[in-house]
């Protein structure tokens, strides 16, 4: 009988190589809001909202919306491959739970979108029926918020050294972003919403990474079986 050959180191690598491209995907996906600065939208991203620009009548919602879509899919289709990958606890599986809920809420969001641009006059703010699609969409941006300033959090939980610094800062900042968010919208409502907002989404980015960045690193094959890098 014929010796049994294992494959287990290079269908790791597999998994972690499709890990690390599904996160990218999902990575530039979620930026797609960075195009506003090349697109005429007509928002001002000091007053506008980031969601603002998939609302109803806007001249490029079709791309943002699609961005959103494919970043949440993107992030939804790595969960297998980082269940694969991820230490067998509790901690781990929380953050490859977080990534789950951040694609579905992300799709969910791209699916939808606002009845119009909240900041682009009184028309919108003085609306008062709106659709249930707009409905959903303003509950999964909610659920969204909370979850940027959580999110990262969990990352501090189980990584080490360099890694849990470096997803402390990030989370802090993150929730520093929220509550600067809340402070701005009590304090000057609609002035300066958009800059917090994007400062927010900027350092959800930062996050998505560093998580990245810690694939590409403890993915260190060592002895035939794949370690967890403490540095």
């Amino acid at each position: 009988m014929p010796p049994v050959t294992h494959h287990r180191p290079t269908t790791l690598h597999t998994v972690h190589t499709l890990a690390v491209a599904l996160l990218t995907i999902g990575g530039v996906g979620y930026l797609g809001w960075l195009l506003e600065f090349f697109l005429e939208t007509g928002l001002s991203p000091l007053s506008a909202s980031i969601d603002e620009l998939s609302a109803v009548g806007q001249p490029y919602r079709n791309v943002f919306r699609t961005a959103e879509i494919i970043a949440g899919a993107a992030f939804v289709l790595s969960v297998p491959p980082l269940l694969r990958l991820a230490p067998v606890h509790w901690q781990a599986r929380l953050t490859v739970g977080a990534v789950s809920v951040l694609g579905v809420l992300l799709v969910v969001r791209g699916v939808t979108a606002p009845d119009c641009a909240l900041s682009s006059g009184p028309v919108c703010a003085q609306r008062q029926e709106f659709s249930a699609g707009h409905h959903v969409h303003h509950v999964a941006s909610v659920l969204l918020s909370l979850h940027y300033a959580v999110g990262t959090g969990t990352l501090v939980l189980w990584w080490h050294g360099r890694w849990r610094v470096r997803a402390a800062v990030v989370a802090g900042l993150a929730a520093l972003a929220w509550l600067a968010i809340i402070a701005v919208e009590w304090i000057v409502p609609g002035s300066y919403t958009g800059v917090a907002v994007r400062a927010r989404a900027i350092l959800v980015g930062v996050a998505i990474a560093v998580g990245i960045g810690y694939l590409l690193t403890v993915g260190k094959r060592q002895g035939g079986e794949w370690q967890d890098s403490r540095q």
